[in-house]
């Protein structure tokens, strides 16, 4: 219940910055006057965090489906008539379900680039797995420079990994605006 975004994306990568985030700021209380000792990452603990807001969520949505009186049925779909589903149950059992209108609302699957030995290769991960990893790598490749590439990219970095993007667009964030991507080249000190 939730979709990518509540369970392998937008959320659990929030966690993972917002982690990353109070650890940077507390590496850099001394510019406030503020003496902090940081003795390390307590990876379980950042992950066990990240699996408990997600699954607060989860109980959330699932909670708001019951209270609005929104049947869920979980199964596998497919149009048996132009205002009809058949799904067939996680049990094997089958459903007809009519409708008026139907709004097609899949999720989505990371992509994985068609890069020879990148699927044989088990350090190759998609952003769910890197959102799973029991320890912070040393080092990190992240190959798209896209919003979930750099958000897991800043995340990973502020952990202590070191981390390169390869982007074959001419720049970061290629799908949203000039100025954002200036932005983050300024702030990052990047070359133009």
């Amino acid at each position: 219940m939730g979709g990518t975004c509540l369970n392998v994306g937008c959320i659990p990568t929030k966690v993972l910055l917002h982690a990353a985030e109070a650890l940077t700021e507390a590496k850099h209380m001394d510019n406030l006057g503020i003496q902090v000792s940081v003795n390390g990452i307590d990876w379980k603990a950042v992950q066990s965090r990240k699996e408990a807001v997600t699954n607060q969520l989860v109980s959330g949505v699932t909670g708001l489906m019951k209270a609005n009186k929104i049947r869920v049925i979980e199964g596998t779909a497919s149009f048996a008539s132009k205002t009809a589903l058949e799904v067939v149950k996680k049990d094997g059992t089958k459903e007809n379900v009519p409708f008026d209108k139907v709004i097609l609302a899949t999720g989505s699957v990371p992509a994985v680039p068609p890069i020879p030995g990148v699927k044989e290769n088990a350090a190759c991960v998609d952003s769910t797995g890197a959102l799973a990893f029991d320890h912070v790598p040393e080092t990190l490749l992240v190959i798209g420079g896209g919003v979930i590439g750099m958000e897991l990219a800043t995340a990973y970095s502020r952990f202590g990994a070191k981390v390169t993007v390869v982007e074959a667009m001419p720049k970061l964030l290629p799908m949203m605006d000039g100025e954002l991507t200036a932005m983050l080249r300024k702030r990052w000190k990047l070359p133009v």
